[in-house]
């Protein structure tokens, strides 16, 4: 029996099992109930076969029997409807197990949300809120819609189901939308952790408000692979400064690029910076004063920065440029994908065979321009706008690895100037003092 366009209900009589030797003829009417995924049955009641109407699906006859069996279908098919309808008012995707247990009244009606996208929807519902108080960045809102978009797409390819219950979700739930992700989605191993990583979020927050017992994903590890960063070493950095751009886009983009080497500042605070940036600070000299937004808990770190001879001549250099006077922009910067479009070609041009970024910028700031020449982390996580100096850990990382690489290239080098002077038979054949 088709009520409307999802749910879909069918009658039939199904054996009972563990019943004694006088009722072993009687079968069970059982209600299946088809809406999306699995379907869910409801036992309605009893009766023998011979008074079955397979056709009409009721009981034959008008007896005293019949008509409490046709009383009964009837009660349960306009229950079943009418909880259908509360659910679609509440509800953007309902299950046949929910509807299952919606009219068996297992559903608890102090929970707010009962399935994993209600919940995902709760979450994000409270993060817009957020965002428009300036709390949250819209940037972490939108990889939020982004989770709800692979689950979505997730259930639709695996489960054949538009949601699922809090209560059906597994640890099987991780494995399988892991796989999905980087088999099905052809994501890499970070980018599909960072959507296991928010679903974990929401399970916790579930477990919380008691919407769930327990989180079935809390033993399930998110482990990130370990990236090589770019960074340009001072060879590459001297070639990028001095070789000569032909292109007057191109040699726009380079002092960006510049610009952002000797800052540390990212693509979208060297976007939006003006003259009034530039202040003179305690120490009379000239900063880059601005506040840069992170998304987690709201946190607004300052991001201030010293004038480096470099800056100042770039800055210089555009003083008469439109973007300055049209725009009041302190440098003509691209849009981004023209942005790092535009560095591919520079790096050609001056030799480097490295992949650029605006990014790239950033970690050599950190690196071959501060903590290579001495500056103390604690000083590179203030001048980067890190709230938390294990970000700036990262960077130290690739120092000491840039360290080891140069200390075997020195090891190398020694041994073969001194190998026919002192032989190495000689220096394994010495004895240790003790």
């Amino acid at each position: 029996m088709k009520v409307n366009e999802k749910l879909f209900l069918t009658l039939y009589l199904k054996k009972i099992k563990g019943r004694n030797n006088q009722c072993r003829e009687e079968r069970a009417i059982m209600l299946r109930i088809h809406i999306a995924g699995p379907p869910a049955e409801i036992s309605v009641c009893n009766i023998l076969p011979k008074n079955w109407n397979a056709y009409g699906k009721c009981a034959k006859g008008n007896s005293t029997d019949a008509v409490r069996i046709n009383n009964a279908i009837k009660r349960t098919l306009t229950s079943v409807e009418n909880h259908y309808e509360k659910l679609t008012k509440g509800s953007t995707a309902i299950t046949a197990k929910l509807l299952k247990l919606a009219y068996d009244g297992k559903l608890d009606k102090k929970r707010e949300c009962e399935t994993f996208l209600q919940a995902l929807d709760f979450k994000i519902t409270r993060f817009e809120a957020f965002v428009k108080v300036g709390k949250r960045a819209k940037t972490t809102l939108n990889k939020w819609k982004a989770t709800r978009n692979k689950v979505v797409e997730f259930l639709k390819w695996n489960k054949k189901i538009p949601d699922i219950l809090l209560d059906d979700m597994s640890y099987a739930f991780a494995e399988d939308l892991l796989d999905f992700l980087m088999i099905e989605g052809n994501l890499q191993q970070n980018s599909a952790m960072k959507y296991l990583k928010n679903c974990k979020e929401v399970l916790k927050m579930a477990v919380q408000r008691k919407w769930l017992i327990v989180n079935p994903l809390l033993s399930f590890k998110c482990p990130y692979l370990p990236t090589t960063r770019v960074i340009l070493n001072p060879k590459e950095l001297y070639d990028l400064i001095n070789t000569q751009m032909r292109v007057q886009r191109l040699e726009e983009v380079r002092d960006a690029f510049v610009f952002q080497c000797f800052t540390g500042y990212a693509f979208k605070d060297i976007y939006s910076l003006t003259p009034e940036n530039i202040k003179l600070h305690f120490d009379g000299e000239e900063w880059l004063v601005k506040d840069r937004h992170k998304s987690l808990n709201g946190v607004v770190c300052a991001e201030n920065v010293p004038l480096l001879p470099i800056v100042k001549e770039i800055i210089e250099k555009y003083k008469n440029h439109p973007c300055r006077l049209r725009h009041n922009r302190l440098l003509p910067v691209n849009a981004l994908s023209n942005y790092n479009g535009y560095l591919k070609e520079i790096a050609a041009i001056c030799g480097i065979e490295k992949k650029l970024t605006t990014h790239v910028a950033r970690h050599t700031f950190a690196t071959t321009v501060l903590l290579c020449n001495g500056v103390p982390i604690e000083t590179v996580m203030v001048l980067l706008g890190h709230k938390n100096i294990r970000s700036t850990q990262i960077y130290a990382k690739i120092t000491a690895m840039k360290i080891s690489e140069d200390w075997s290239i020195f090891l190398n080098a020694i041994m073969n100037r001194t190998k026919n002077i002192i032989p190495i038979s000689y220096i394994q054949s010495r004895p240790v003092a003790v």
